[in-house]
């Protein structure tokens, strides 16, 4: 009997789940404007760059200081900053969507007041319609592709030692943004290399969603490490399949030497 009563509460968690879409669309503006218009409600924009060096696809990064709040545990940090694609070739802007990525990276961490703010202000200066990309808010905090695909928590170590931060500021060239988060740094870097953003987006004929670039990695005193590939490609793109996957089936390998070169 209690089997079946916990089998039941289940089944009405996941029907009554509601779906988040992973992206909020708004009419195509002025980075000018945008910038404006975040800073007029708390969010300040502290990187930019040609998204798969593309001039058509231009990719902001902002952060606030509820965003900072909500991400200052141990390994939410990524949860820090919100995107926005500038997507001259379809004339629209993208933005990642926060209510989505936030209950992704918090999970049970997640203040959902806080980030009701963070949703609010957004709405408060821009119109938006959802993106066609849906997952149920029941699945996204322990979000995996299938099984024996990785979570959230399955972040790969790409360096181990002191220094870390002076061995990728070699790299200052691939580096978008920065974001002291107290002892660490949230870095987005640029990986404009065969099998980089440009590659994999392009073999899935998703480069209108670059808003999920530039790619991040988190550096602690003694650590570095990113989201794992699998992970995040397939939260950021959830209409991506098994066969999609196949056709990028070297990318998470690309994406994780990449960021180990960059440390060494």
């Amino acid at each position: 009997m209690k089997k079946l009563l916990l089998l039941t509460i289940v089944f009405l968690s996941t029907l009554l789940s509601k779906d988040i879409p992973t992206y909020l669309l708004s009419d195509i503006q002025t980075e000018q404007t945008i910038k404006t218009k975040l800073s007029n409600v708390g969010f300040k924009i502290i990187g930019s760059y040609n998204a798969m060096n593309n001039k058509d696809y231009k990719v902001l990064i902002y952060t606030s200081n509820i965003l900072k709040k909500l991400s200052i545990k141990k390994d939410r940090e990524f949860a820090a900053v919100g995107k926005i694609l500038i997507n001259k070739k379809d004339n629209i802007l993208l933005f990642t969507n926060p209510k989505y990525f936030l209950t992704a990276f918090l999970q049970k961490d997640i203040n959902k007041p806080l980030v009701a703010q963070v949703q609010n202000r957004l709405k408060a200066a821009f119109k938006f319609k959802a993106s066609n990309y849906t997952l149920a808010e029941n699945d996204l905090a322990s979000y995996h592709f299938m099984m024996a695909m990785p979570y959230y928590e399955d972040m790969i170590s790409v360096a181990k030692g002191s220094n870390l931060n002076k061995l990728l500021l070699k790299n200052k060239n691939k580096i978008v943004f920065s974001l002291k988060l107290g002892k660490n740094i949230l870095y987005g870097v640029n990986m404009d290399i065969k099998g980089g953003g440009k590659d994999y987006l392009k073999k899935l004929n998703q480069e209108k969603y670059s808003v999920l670039l530039p790619y991040l990695v988190l550096v602690s005193p003694n650590e570095a490490k990113i989201l794992h590939p699998k992970y995040y490609l397939a939260l950021s793109l959830p209409k991506l399949t098994m066969g999609g996957f196949m056709t990028i089936m070297n990318t998470p390998g690309d994406i994780e030497n990449y960021f180990k070169s960059l440390f060494k």
